[in-house]
């Protein structure tokens, strides 16, 4: 007997990188949630590219009972969602086999089988194809960011990122302030692009701001010495601490190679974070 204890049910689709997710709602509408592979729980109202995973035309839910076959080898168990895996399994007793790689998956309460790999247009297989797709390693991100300040100091001000994921543009990252410096917006941008990134499976990022005043602290190992020095310059505290508190400990989870670009030099993606941060900033004047 199937037992849904949830309405919740099992999508796949290509947000961040996570291979499967619940699909839930509240007062603001359909969301999807999952937990990315630190075990962050991820949560997105931007769901219409997720697809239902379904054997025949029923949804898989939460608690089902299947059977299916993973590496060759006919293996049964409960769907749940497996916070370590960051993605929905199979789950039998202290076994468990990630419901993506499982193929050929029928309900334990049934004779025969609803689905059959072998049946090309299956929505299962699509839903397959799309998970290992998912779950590959980025090699290469490449973030531009820029800030911008309408009237510095004091003025509206707005920021943006751009991540770059081995060649294809995957996230815009862009927000802003009513009364802050052109200094903190440029800031504010890589801290946010960075924080954006901690879904993704990342190998090495290449970080592009056109500010000398962002780079040249990592480039010349500035910061190292203000962090040994309790945050303090030779001209006393550093300006901006708390940001580039929070900027140096995101730098350290990643290889992070920083580099200058010269703005408004025909650079297409510096070009259009400067666009975005001019439209945040003008926003929030």
């Amino acid at each position: 007997m199937r037992k849904n204890y949830s309405v919740r049910y099992i999508v796949a689709g290509e947000y961040r990188y996570i291979s499967t997710y619940k699909l839930d709602f509240d007062e603001d509408g359909y969301y999807i949630v999952g937990i990315d592979h630190k075990g962050t729980p991820v949560k997105t109202y931007d769901w219409m590219e997720a697809t239902p995973m379904k054997i025949g035309n029923e949804p898989i839910y939460e608690m089902d009972e299947l059977v299916g076959t993973y590496r060759g080898k006919q293996v049964r168990g409960i769907v749940q969602f497996d916070d370590l895996c960051g993605c929905y399994v199979l789950r039998n007793n202290d076994k468990y086999y990630p419901l993506y790689m499982c193929k050929e998956l029928y309900y334990s309460d049934k004779k025969e089988e609803i689905y059959k790999e072998k049946t090309k247009k299956s929505v299962k297989k699509e839903v397959m194809n799309k998970c290992s797709d998912i779950i590959k390693p980025i090699h290469n991100m490449v973030i531009y960011t820029d800030g911008s300040c309408l009237k510095n100091p004091g003025g509206a001000g707005g920021y943006a990122g751009i991540i770059v994921a081995d060649g294809k543009e995957v996230a815009r990252i862009t927000g802003g302030d009513k009364s802050t410096t052109n200094n903190r917006m440029e800031l504010y941008a890589a801290i946010k692009s960075l924080e954006a990134i901690k879904e993704y499976h990342v190998n090495k990022i290449t970080l592009y701001s056109d500010s000398q005043y962002v780079i040249n602290p990592f480039i010349k190992g500035w910061i190292s010495g203000w962090k040994s020095n309790g945050w303090k310059n030779t001209n006393g505290e550093v300006k901006n601490k708390e940001l580039w508190i929070q900027l140096y400990a995101l730098s350290k989870e990643y290889s992070i190679e920083w580099k200058w670009v010269k703005g408004h030099r025909g650079n297409h993606y510096n070009e259009l974070c400067d666009r975005l941060a001019n439209k945040e900033a003008i926003n929030n004047n």
